[in-house]
């Protein structure tokens, strides 16, 4: 079995409470056959999210934003995008919206999906909604199904 070809990553401008060592994207890197190593000395590849500006210090590597947020990527200045927003960019843009990384293990997928589970062994929590003009419309869905 061919060993996993090496790839330096690093993080910036993440949210305090995210693992470096262990998230999704390591796990995504993992799965496609690569053996991530995370290091800020000339990482290949920076993964950048909204909370601050240390990607700027970075020049010689590929910029990848990822944003669970409603927020839209800059695209002078990331090479590729990770967002919920519906977004047509080539292969430049991933939409994955923040609701999938809790459907982990998981059959349903899909808003409709939601509607055909048992009532019974649903499980309840608060929803709050703001911005509703910029949301998407499968989170406006979900909080009329609500």
């Amino acid at each position: 079995m061919e060993q996993n070809r090496q790839v330096k990553i690093y993080f910036a401008d993440f949210w305090s409470s995210f693992d470096y060592s262990d998230n999704f994207i390591i796990d995504a890197i993992c799965m496609a056959g690569f053996s991530p190593v995370v290091t800020a000395e000339t990482p290949d590849y920076l993964f950048c999210s909204c909370m601050g500006r240390d990607h700027i210090k970075y020049d010689d590597c590929v910029k990848i934003f990822f944003s669970g947020e409603n927020l839209s990527a800059d695209f002078n200045i990331y090479d590729y995008a990770i967002t919920s927003d519906y977004l047509s960019f080539a292969d430049r843009h991933l939409r994955f919206p923040e609701f999938a990384f809790y459907l982990k293990g998981q059959q349903r997928t899909t808003i409709a999906d939601l509607d055909c589970a048992d009532p019974a062994q649903r499980k309840f929590c608060n929803f709050v909604v703001s911005n509703g003009k910029m949301s998407s419309e499968e989170r406006n869905q979900f909080f009329d199904m609500l």
